[in-house]
């Protein structure tokens, strides 16, 4: 059989051999890619295996790290750059608090230095005393028991400073029936500065026709500025029944120095000597006029008393 059919097994050798081959090698390529491939169609190489993927619309994958670390980076130096901003405002601020605090406390401390000794104000037709329960608004009540709530001082430039509060009494207009106040002490406002008159009126300063300190008789007893110059708008210190303006007399400088107005007039050698010092054609004694003004100029002129002029305290010769 072998002799007759000898080509056989040289036919059969031949025939496996290729087939041997080809499974090995399809072997080999699922091994080496791991790809399922048809049993018919050969293995790819893998240069032309990725070639192929692309051209059918694989795309690779999408590569977000530095994309987002930078992102990351300018988000925090952004928010680094914010809390510096914020750090310096609010260190710029506190230096202008402080400052402000500074100030106002160094203020005050002149107020206190430079300030008469306190006093109540009494109206004597009431029997009342101002005070100041709460609040910013001056009320007449009984002056027992005594407390800060109810005394005052005269300090620079003829202002009034509640000893309780710390605060100045002003006006916010120059206005009759405006209730009088407490607010913050501003030498610059002259709704703070008050002068005395004759009889114990106390008035606003410079102010035609003068508005007075007045008691307003109304249902809160509230303290306002008033024209009326009757009992209402008198007011002296408590106990004494001194004029107001008495209290500042040992403090110099609490009203606005004149010297003009105190001098003696001065004349040339070639004048007569006057017998008094009477503006010319003075004293007129017109009606009402029983008060004695001193000019700039020096001379005397007799105005109504109930006018608001700068308070002179007698001293030595």
């Amino acid at each position: 059989m072998e002799g007759m059919y000898g080509n056989v097994d040289a036919v059969e050798k031949q025939q496996e051999e290729p087939r041997g081959f080809e499974q090995s090698g399809k072997l080999a390529c699922r091994e080496s890619f791991a790809v399922e491939e048809n049993e018919y169609e050969a293995c790819d190489p893998p240069i032309l295996l990725g070639r192929k993927q692309t051209e059918q619309g694989a795309a690779p994958a999408p590569v977000w790290g530095p994309w987002w670390l930078l992102l990351g980076g300018a988000l925090l130096g952004l928010s680094l750059l914010l809390n510096l901003l914020l750090l310096t405002l609010g260190v710029t601020r506190y230096t202008a608090m402080k400052g402000t605090v500074e100030q106002a406390q160094m203020q005050d401390q002149q107020l206190l230095e430079t300030a008469s000794s306190p006093f109540m104000i009494y109206n004597k037709n009431h029997q009342l005393c101002v005070e100041v329960e709460a609040g910013e608004s001056l009320t007449a009540a009984t002056c027992h028991p005594p407390s800060p709530t109810k005394l005052f001082r005269w300090v620079l430039g003829g202002r009034l400073l509640h000893v309780g509060s710390g605060r100045c009494v002003g006006v916010a207009q120059s206005a009759s029936q405006r209730a009088v106040r407490l607010e913050p002490c501003d030498a610059q406002r002259p709704q703070q500065h008050w002068v005395c008159g004759e009889g114990g009126l106390l008035g606003l300063a410079g102010v035609t026709p003068p508005l007075y300190f007045n008691y307003g008789n109304s249902i809160r007893s509230v303290v306002m500025l008033y024209t009326g110059n009757k009992e209402w708008s008198r007011w002296v210190v408590y106990d004494s029944h001194r004029d107001l303006c008495s209290r500042a007399c040992d403090v110099p400088g609490i009203w606005p120095t004149l010297p003009a107005l105190l001098r003696v007039p001065n004349f040339s050698p070639w004048t007569a000597p006057r017998s008094s010092y009477w503006q010319a054609r003075e004293p007129s004694s017109r009606a009402g006029e029983h008060c004695a003004l001193v000019l700039p100029n020096g001379h005397w002129n007799d105005r109504p008393c109930a006018e608001l002029h700068h308070w002179v305290c007698e001293g030595p010769v």
